[in-house]
């Protein structure tokens, strides 16, 4: 890293929307942030450097260029995402940016009348950030669970084991270290019935995914057996 503006590729790569410095070290960190790109905030012996918003990409986004398309997501827990895409008129690449792994799967979810309480809204002008990026001018929203998932609603999650997932042959890295995906409305509509999906009158389609670790069944299946094995000691 610089210090400086040039750094903001990076932050933006990475999901950082916060830099600190600390002040009272004998060789404090020379940032140079400007205030096009940051705001700053000084408390106390720490300065604080934040991204302005119009300059911070959210944790999922589409990559075309489809400025009627809709994307909310919301984090249920560390292991599953569910998404809502809405006006979804082409093949285009829906990016995770997180770690890759292959163990990320997308599954279609039936429609569930998805609600969103606003988290964070993100109104992406790709022209606000470097020739690294090309993405969707879309509205993405960031939702916010207010409902803490039980242990035993988490349990369920084990039958993603028996579930298949969607789009895995397209996934790849993107920026570097990120996951990548291509979404095939298409598709959608020649293997999946309507209740999965909504058909509006311009051909486009609605629809719920969800983002899910798969190795996290097998964290619950080893949960259950150690359950029954302490049970039956007793």
């Amino acid at each position: 890293l610089t210090g400086d503006d040039r750094d903001l590729q990076a932050f933006q790569i990475l999901g950082i929307t916060h830099i600190y410095r600390q002040l009272d070290t004998k060789n404090p960190s020379d940032y140079r942030y400007t205030e096009k790109y940051f705001n700053k905030r000084t408390f106390g012996k720490i300065e604080v450097y934040e991204i302005k918003k119009d300059y911070v990409l959210p944790k999922i986004f589409l990559s075309e260029n489809q400025d009627d398309a809709e994307v909310s997501f919301r984090k249920i827990n560390p292991s599953k995402y569910v998404i809502k895409i809405d006006h979804l008129q082409m093949s285009t690449g829906l990016n995770f940016l997180y770690t890759i792994d292959k163990n990320w799967n997308l599954y279609v979810d039936k429609k569930q009348g998805y609600s969103c309480d606003v988290y964070e809204n993100y109104e992406i002008d790709f022209k606000n950030f470097t020739d690294r990026f090309s993405g969707s001018n879309s509205k993405n929203i960031e939702c916010f669970d207010k409902k803490t998932e039980s242990f035993f609603s988490s349990i369920s999650d084990i039958g993603y084991l028996f579930r298949k997932p969607v789009f895995n042959e397209t996934q790849k890295v993107v920026y570097g270290y990120a996951n990548g995906w291509v979404i095939d409305p298409e598709y959608i509509k020649e293997n999946f019935t309507k209740d999965k999906y909504h058909e509006n009158p311009d051909g486009s389609i609605d629809l719920e995914l969800s983002l899910y670790f798969r190795p996290q069944s097998y964290f619950y299946i080893g949960l259950i057996i150690s359950g029954i094995t302490l049970a039956g000691c007793l």
